[in-house]
């Protein structure tokens, strides 16, 4: 670890010495702050100051000199995760002017020092706390900038400004939607079909999902540049066995970037994505992704099968005399009584997603239990919640729902009630399944919340156990 004792003479000479003692102390800097343990130190013996003097400065500085003191104050940068934002300003009280002179420094210096500063602003703007930061940049004219160097020949300056796109926009992409031209979108995708970096990839991806999902104007130019095209093939692919280990984070931002042409707002958009197969892909992923992934699959997939109803129109029911001397009638999908089918009408029983939905409650996960016991939750809704029912316990569901109402979140635990609730109202179920679930709505009774308190309280009145004018209602 760096001792004071060294760390003092080289700050020194880098605030009253001249040229080569600048250059001589910043290359000591830099071999020091490449290690871990260094870097905290670093920063609170007061060597950001200096630092940020040298990168600020209007003078003629050697170029090597602002490269080498850029490179410093990335590496140190990374310490933000430990020490906290503040103290990497040193004595620089004006966050906002230190923002606008790293973005006039960016603009005019050489690709070598742009990409030093666009990584330290990346690692500051992934801090848990720097929400005001990453709102500092997104006002200001650091979106333009960031947008025109996605484009930027050199590899790092690309990577970087990609990777602060893709931080900035996770809690704000409005900003960015109006700034993307078509070349910008084009420029995205080609890095899909290309070699470039995985990181490249993953964070243009991340850029592209984090872009406002109900704007249309974002979706139809994405549609327009094939980014649609590009997140099947990203998908599809992470689920052949034979195509190698996928990257994990550009697997999870295909499926976030997919949720929106599955919003259940847009049926044509919805069948447009069926028509590439996208239906099976999801159900896969179940199997094969990541929890971040499934969670995301199993949103998808809740959107599209509550499309389902409006795209299905059951068989009319053949009455009359006349009838028997009928031929039989095809009676189409056991659940919505119709001519159902995987791409026109989303239907989960057919596209076979309910086994793969159960088994991903077993991850243990809460976003993916929430997640999946919402895409259960829409075929046991309204007038398809008998057979619905039928169909969850055939696949063995019941038990883990159950489990849910003890360990999940208090999201988890209402969808659970709302699905357990049509179960136990058919008597053979109530019978099965009834002292399976007593003791763990007992207990949300006394423990839950608002809407699961007289939820689970509905239940135990039907397994009469609980009286219905009780206070739990």
């Amino acid at each position: 670890m760096v001792q004071m004792g060294v760390l003092s003479p080289l700050i020194r000479m880098l605030t009253i010495g001249d040229i080569e003692s600048k250059s001589s102390a910043l290359g000591a800097l830099k071999n020091l702050s490449t290690l871990s343990e260094n870097r905290d130190p670093m920063i609170q013996g007061g060597v950001m100051q200096p630092l940020l003097d040298i990168l600020f400065t209007v003078k003629s500085v050697a170029a090597i000199i602002k490269e080498h003191a850029a490179a410093i104050f990335a590496n140190l940068a990374m310490s933000s995760q430990s020490l906290g934002i503040p103290d990497l300003w040193g004595a620089q009280k004006d966050t906002d002017e230190a923002i606008l002179q790293l973005m006039t420094l960016i603009n005019f210096a050489g690709p070598n020092t742009q990409s030093h500063v666009l990584r330290a602003l990346f690692y500051i703007c992934s801090h848990s706390a720097s929400t005001t930061f990453r709102e500092t940049l997104r006002e200001g004219t650091c979106i333009q900038v960031l947008v025109r160097l996605i484009n930027d020949k050199d590899t790092d300056v690309r990577l970087y400004a990609l990777k602060l796109l893709f931080t900035l926009t996770r809690d704000g992409g409005d900003v960015l939607s109006k700034e993307l031209t078509d070349d910008s979108y084009k420029t995205m995708v080609n890095l899909f079909s290309s070699d470039s970096l995985e990181e490249e990839k993953a964070a243009a991806m991340g850029i592209l999902g984090n872009l406002p999902l109900h704007n249309r104007d974002v979706t139809q130019k994405m549609l327009e540049t094939g980014v649609l095209s590009s997140i099947i093939s990203i998908l599809e692919k992470s689920c052949s066995r034979t195509s190698g280990r996928s990257n994990t984070q550009l697997v999870e931002n295909a499926s976030w970037a997919l949720v929106r042409f599955t919003l259940p707002t847009d049926i044509q958009l919805q069948l447009y994505a069926a028509k590439s197969n996208v239906i099976l892909t999801l159900v896969n992923l179940l199997g094969f992704g990541t929890p971040v992934t499934k969670c995301r699959a199993a949103m998808s997939l809740q959107q599209l099968s509550e499309s389902t109803p409006k795209l299905c129109k059951p068989f009319r029911s053949s009455q009359g005399w006349f009838s028997c001397f009928m031929p039989q009638q095809d009676l189409g999908c056991i659940l919505h009584k119709g001519p159902c089918s995987v791409n026109e009408t989303f239907c989960l029983l057919e596209a076979e997603a309910i086994s793969p939905l159960i088994q991903a409650l077993e991850d243990k996960d809460e976003e993916v239990d929430d997640a999946v016991l919402g895409a259960l939750i829409t075929i046991v809704a309204d007038e398809y919640w008998e057979k619905g029912a039928d169909i969850i316990v055939q696949h063995d569901g019941v038990r883990p729902i159950i489990r849910k109402l003890t360990i999940g979140n208090s999201s988890v635990q209402e969808k659970a009630l709302l699905i357990l609730e049509k179960i136990l109202r058919k008597e053979t179920y109530k019978q099965q399944f009834g002292s399976i679930a007593q003791m763990p709505l007992v207990s949300l009774t006394q423990e839950g919340t608002s809407i699961t308190r007289p939820l689970a309280a509905k239940i135990l009145a039907h397994l009469n156990i609980l009286h219905e004018q009780s206070t739990y209602f």
